[in-house]
């Protein structure tokens, strides 16, 4: 079993990570700089762990299913996969960001004695990690936008 990198499944899947990963990268710093004495929310929580969701299941994807291409030759076997993605250099940085330190306010309530949303932000800052792959992301998605016909503008 594996996932074609040609196939329209992948493509939006970028796009959807692409999306997840601007998502961290505005919010996460503004609610830590701004949101002080703001509470947490349900919709913050449903929103982020939503996300936090899709990058895991992006780790899971790429370590596993993703076949590549190496000399024209499609690699689909599972082994392969997973070393090609453990020799990339992006696993650790996906391991990293995917290491939930927000739950330490569960372990050690003192740590954030009102649930504010700015503390609970800033132990989050680690998905942060995967901002270095907005360019490769915005590329794979701009060219799966240009086989259908969309022009992205570069201005």
């Amino acid at each position: 079993l594996y996932i074609h990198p040609d196939k329209y499944f992948i493509q939006f899947w970028f796009g959807l990570v692409l999306l997840v990963t601007v998502y961290f990268f505005v919010t996460i710093p503004f609610r830590v700089v701004f949101m002080e004495n703001h509470e947490i929310s349900l919709k913050w929580l449903l929103i982020d762990y939503a996300g936090d969701v899709c990058m895991v299941a992006d780790l899971v994807i790429r370590a596993g299913f993703l076949a590549y291409y190496d000399d024209n030759h499609l690699v689909v076997k599972r082994n392969m996969i997973w070393s090609n993605y453990r020799k990339s250099g992006t696993m650790k940085w996906h391991i990293l960001s995917a290491i939930p330190f927000e739950a330490a306010v569960f372990v050690i309530p003192t740590l954030c004695p009102l649930w504010k949303l700015q503390i609970w932000s800033l132990l989050r800052t680690n998905k942060l990690l995967r901002a270095n792959e907005i360019p490769y992301l915005f590329n794979r998605v701009e060219s799966s936008l240009a086989k259908i016909g969309v022009k992205v503008p570069k201005n």
